[in-house]
């Protein structure tokens, strides 16, 4: 190779690096002015845009200026909240001022006047509350002592039972001295104490002992003969000596002898006789001789000669044992509407001159152990749309009517059931869409059939029911109106 042919190669080298240095120089450049984001991210990075670089100055300026007004209303917004909490604290401590001032808490008043000019609240209102706290605490003094005395007589007068005499005391007490905690204290202890009263040993009337009796006090009428018709409205217990040595008796042509009324109020009776003076058979007015509008228990109970139902259950719900209802004019009891319910177990319904007990307009209830003989309409009568009733281990036995009568769309359970005797049918079950539940049944020697069931009702498991002896047929399926 010549001396020329190197200089050439030489010189295209020199040429060459040249140019890859100045392209290297202007990159370089450009990057210091227009710095791309992807040199400086790394794999977990996202791209950002700078939007600011392309705004123009003015935009800057109005972005600036609403910045600077959403900070002013955030700031605003603050300082509203903190008025806001500031009134209720004011708010709340006048409630407490005032409150102590009234219940002459000194010492709770005091703290929250305090409290109110911890906030700043207006010097002249300040002084205002101040001076109603001494003027207060200044009125009180002869009041303290006043109503103290009448908590010292209470005391006395209270032996561990309800004292209505004690009561007044504190009364007394309270109205001079509002809020005193110590009369309201031995008040309330007071007043959770059972109370009863004598007839006619402590008041001379039933009548005049309802009005100092208060709900689940007690009344004990004493033997003897005592004349009422009333309204109670307020739930008592009335408790006699005993079905044979205390009776209440009453002319139910005016009202009911009691009238336990009230759908919130709770009654007992027990251990006594409710016995009517005045039936007529042409009487147009004529009152149960006992009304059940409220919750009402009876125990040991005759009720007897009434010009009406014995025991009419109107909107209450009544829980009967070991009762005796009989001779009324009307039936024995009667329970009637969706709001009434009656649950008679242990008793015996017996020669009341219509049925021993009707259910019906959507009454519910039970009867167990019962004796419902001898009346001289049926002894057991259902019916109505939602009327729902479980009769079990229920005699009825010798009525001038049916022994159980069911119909009109009404639902009844019948279990260990005797119907015997009457002089219509055993068991009688009438109209479409009533349904009839058999347990164990029987009925014999009835004067028409022993079951008089129509096609159209609902009759489930009749097959444990049995019949025989009934002149009329032991099962007759037919209906009432088709009969020969």
């Amino acid at each position: 190779m010549s001396s020329n042919d190197s200089s050439s190669k030489a010189s295209v080298k020199a040429v060459v690096l040249s140019a890859v240095a100045l392209l290297l120089a202007i990159v370089l450049l450009a990057c210091s002015y227009f710095k791309p984001s992807w040199l400086n991210m790394d794999d977990t990075e996202e791209e950002t845009f700078d939007s600011a670089v392309f705004l123009t100055s003015e935009q800057k300026r109005l972005i600036a200026k609403e910045e600077e007004r959403l900070d002013y209303e955030r700031l605003a917004a603050l300082d509203d909240q903190d008025k806001l909490a500031k009134q209720q604290r004011i708010n709340s401590f006048l409630k407490y001022t005032k409150r102590g001032i009234t219940k002459r808490k000194w010492q709770v008043a005091e703290r929250n006047i305090k409290e109110l000019e911890n906030e700043g609240y207006s010097a002249t209102k300040l002084a205002s509350l101040r001076s109603e706290l001494a003027r207060g605490k200044e009125l009180s003094k002869g009041d303290d002592y006043k109503a103290g005395e009448l908590i010292k007589a209470a005391k006395l007068l209270y032996t561990g039972d309800y004292s209505p005499e004690a009561i007044a005391k504190l009364n007394e007490a309270l109205e001079i001295y509002p809020g005193y905690e110590a009369a309201e204290d031995l008040r309330n202890e007071i007043n959770s104490r059972p109370y009863s009263l004598k007839v006619p040993e402590d008041v001379a009337t039933l009548a005049e002992a309802s009005q100092k009796l208060r709900p689940g006090d007690t009344v004990i009428l004493g033997k003897g003969k005592h004349k009422l018709t009333g309204a109670f409205n307020i739930g008592i217990k009335i408790k006699g000596q005993g079905e044979k040595l205390t009776t209440i008796q009453s002319l139910t042509l005016k009202g009911s002898a009691l009238a336990l009324m009230g759908t919130s109020q709770s009654y007992e009776i027990s251990d006594l006789t409710v016995e009517g003076l005045s039936y007529e058979d042409d009487a147009l007015d004529r009152y149960p001789l006992i009304m059940v509008g409220a919750k009402v228990t009876m125990k040991n109970v005759t009720v007897k000669n009434g010009s009406g139902h014995g025991v009419a259950v109107v909107g209450g719900e009544l829980e009967m044992s070991k009762c005796n209802i009989t001779g009324n004019a009307w039936n024995g009891i009667s329970i009637m509407g969706a709001a009434s319910s009656a649950r008679v177990s242990s008793c015996e319904i017996n020669g009341n001159y219509e049925h021993g007990v009707e259910f019906w307009k959507g009454a519910t209830g039970k009867l167990k152990d019962i004796k419902i003989n001898d009346n001289i309409s049926s002894g057991v009568v259902v019916m109505g749309t939602g009327t729902m009733v479980e009769i079990e281990q229920v005699q009825a036995m010798r009525n001038r009517h049916c022994g159980i009568l069911i119909n009109s769309q009404s639902e009844v359970s019948l279990d260990r059931v005797v119907s015997s005797e009457n002089l219509y049918s055993g068991v009688v079950i009438q109209d479409l869409g009533t349904k009839v539940k058999f347990g164990i049944v029987i009925a014999n020697k009835n004067a028409e059939a022993g079951f008089l069931i129509s096609p159209s009702a609902e009759v489930e498991n009749f097959a444990t029911a049995t019949s025989e002896d009934n002149k009329g047929g032991d099962i007759i399926k037919r209906d009432l109106k088709n009969l020969p």
